[in-house]
């Protein structure tokens, strides 16, 4: 492997470790943008959703995160589609972001085993 290669390998690594450590601020953003969308959904609580759904989505896949990155990706285009006039199925789009939500925790407690043992999660309410 050439020098250029392994200074690449590096810095992904790097990336990859501030992502997963990002993952408790990420999962509060997305916790408080479904509790605004479930207490009254609209265009800004769905556009809520999705800024946190399409930055996950983004670096998650790029990163090597497939589960975060497909859920999130589903919840993006689930919000979408409602922002763009479909139908705003409450269940649908809560179940999504419970599903990134649940992907988030899995990589969590990967993240947080390697460090030092951490006790189970309840994710849904």
């Amino acid at each position: 492997m050439t020098a250029a290669k392994v200074a690449l390998e590096a810095q992904m690594a790097g990336f990859r470790i501030r992502f997963a450590e990002r993952l408790a601020g990420e999962e509060v953003s997305l916790r408080a943008a479904l509790d605004a969308f479930l207490n009254a959904p609209s265009d800004g609580s769905c556009r809520a959703l999705r800024l946190v759904a399409h930055k996950l989505a983004g670096s998650g896949g790029l990163l090597g995160f497939a589960a975060i990155g497909t859920a999130a990706a589903q919840l993006d285009e689930k919000v979408s589609t409602a922002l763009e006039g479909g139908p705003r199925v409450v269940e649908e789009l809560s179940e999504a972001t419970y599903a990134l939500l649940d992907a988030m925790a899995a990589r969590t407690q990967v993240v947080a085993t390697s460090r030092s043992p951490a006790p189970p999660r309840t994710i849904r309410p």
